[in-house]
């Protein structure tokens, strides 16, 4: 119902614009305002005895009055191409005549009728950040794209993450080949390196005990030191058990600026985290369960640690993510019975921050999962409570909206399907109330992303996607940040044999 309200809208839109659009006939474009004079002007008697200096002051200021009220008098006058508008006064509607397209709103003046705004006119106008890029015109390329972020040399970087500072700075993460080493990195918003990686923790170092752990990054509000939270693996007792250690670190720092354990002893994986005001929320996987934890720095641990799942001993739960935006956390994670075969949903609840309570009174089943060890989702929540969420299979990518409620907007819809490999992908929560989308596409050699405000139907219509890089050989792992102006992407490719991590800063 949703997408044939807005087909009926955009055709009335289209029909108002077509009939805005035809020639003005009211316009002249050969007209000029001081060679058309008023009948009275013509009496020769006027001349004769308009000689004295005080005639002649009150004419001066009489014309001084008649220039500056031109542009608001109701009248197509002056140097104006349209009533009150074009010339020396501000710029006329669509559809309104025109002789050069400073004269129109729009900046584009065709056939004498100022134009509507298009994401081709080669001009600045709508709601576009920049020439035809911006607002609901494709995405624009604040840096260049960038080949190589990691600075290993000849061997393979896996896994990045990414978090982006409201000045469009960013820090990715990454680990090397072997997995016992993850390394930050920080960068300007044109994607300049602020200096070579760092090793995130030689105190806890990094180990990987689990396939798919990675590091999980949040940006700090602080825009001189660009402090970073991480979230990685660890094994403080030696004891090959992978701990979960969070750490804060300043880009110029030479070690993390505190440290925090989340939990040890136990086999965790899968983690996330999500950063509202001064407020971290942490999940991750721990023998088979959802766990979710909050930390301030200011106060530490908000409460003990909790999970979403309200029937432990009848459910097992995998591979969490989270999103929050200051009022309310989403939690999606793989849900199953404890029955064999186990049947299983991407399932979501969610969390009040200001009450610390669940909102939900058991989980809200999404979507029934046939494959759980090859499903992947990330979740974002907008400022209206509006929920996107994307989860990939070995050859499937699909993706959905859900209301303030958790019901599904619509239906789920297949993003890509018929991939050579698992897809791992990601979406992000714009301040414009759209999610994006972005993910890998080996079958293509591409990196893919589009921005979504209604399920189904692309925000930019006119391309196969929005991505402004180049194709990229076997891409895998995207990783995504969003501000209200900029978006970080990051994955990882191959280039000449070696896997590098590559992305770009982008504006909306």
């Amino acid at each position: 119902m949703t997408t044939s309200r807005n087909a009926a809208l955009l055709s009335l839109v289209s029909l108002g614009l077509a009939s805005c659009l035809e020639s003005n006939p009211d316009y002249d474009p050969n007209y000029e305002g001081g060679e058309l004079t008023d009948e009275s002007t013509d009496d020769p008697d006027t001349d004769e005895t308009s000689s004295s200096s005080s005639d002649l002051g009150e004419s001066e200021e009489s014309g001084e009055d008649e220039e500056a009220g031109h542009c608001d008098n109701g009248e197509q006058d002056g140097d104006e191409t349209g009533p009150d508008c074009g010339g020396s006064c501000s710029g006329c509607a669509d559809g309104l005549g025109c002789g050069v397209g400073a004269d129109c709103l729009s900046g584009v003046c065709e056939d004498m009728v100022c134009a509507a705004p298009t994401c081709s006119d080669g001009v600045e106008n709508g709601d576009e950040r920049d020439v035809d890029c911006g607002g609901s015109c494709r995405l624009c390329e604040h840096s260049a794209f960038q080949a190589k972020l990691d600075d290993y040399a000849g061997y393979d970087a896996f896994l990045p993450a990414v978090a982006v500072f409201e000045d469009g700075y960013f820090a990715i993460s990454y680990f090397n080949y072997f997995a016992d080493e993850a390394r930050l990195r920080w960068f300007d918003d044109l994607g300049d390196a602020l200096g070579p990686s760092v090793e995130i923790d030689e105190d806890n170092p990094f180990n990987l005990f689990n396939a798919y752990n990675d590091i999980a990054l949040s940006a700090s509000d602080d825009l001189d030191a660009h402090t970073i939270f991480t979230a990685q693996p660890t094994d403080i007792l030696d004891d090959n058990i992978c701990d979960l250690m969070l750490l804060e670190r300043d880009f110029d720092a030479s070690s993390p600026t505190s440290t925090e354990l989340i939990s040890e002893g136990s086999d965790t994986s899968f983690f996330d985290i999500a950063r509202t005001d001064e407020t971290l929320s942490i999940v991750w996987q721990e023998n088979s369960q959802v766990l979710y934890r909050r930390w301030t720095p200011t106060l530490g641990w908000v409460g003990e640690s909790t999970s979403p799942e309200n029937t432990q001993p009848l459910h097992t739960g995998a591979r969490p993510t989270v999103s929050g935006n200051g009022d309310i956390d989403i939690i999606t994670w793989v849900r199953c019975t404890n029955e064999d075969p186990p049947a299983c949903t991407l399932s979501a609840r969610r969390r009040s921050l200001s009450q610390n309570i669940w909102l939900d009174g058991s989980p809200v089943e999404i979507v029934a999962v046939d494959d759980p060890s090859n499903t992947f989702s990330r979740v974002a929540i907008s400022d209206i409570d509006r929920v996107g969420l994307t989860w990939s299979t070995k050859t499937t990518i699909t993706a959905a909206i859900l209301n303030s409620s958790l019901q599904v907007e619509d239906t789920p819809w297949v993003l890509q399907d018929g991939l050579s490999q698992a897809t791992i992908g990601d979406i992000a929560a714009l301040s414009d109330g759209s999610f994006a989308i972005a993910w890998p596409d080996s079958k293509n050699d591409r990196v893919h992303i589009r921005r979504y405000s209604w399920a189904q139907t692309p925000l930019v219509t006119d391309y196969g996607d929005e991505a402004p890089w180049p194709d990229s050989t076997e891409p895998w792992w995207v990783r995504m940040d969003s501000t209200d102006e900029f978006i970080a992407v990051v994955w990882t490719a191959e280039t000449d044999g070696i896997f590098e991590v590559q992305g770009q800063v982008l504006s909306y």
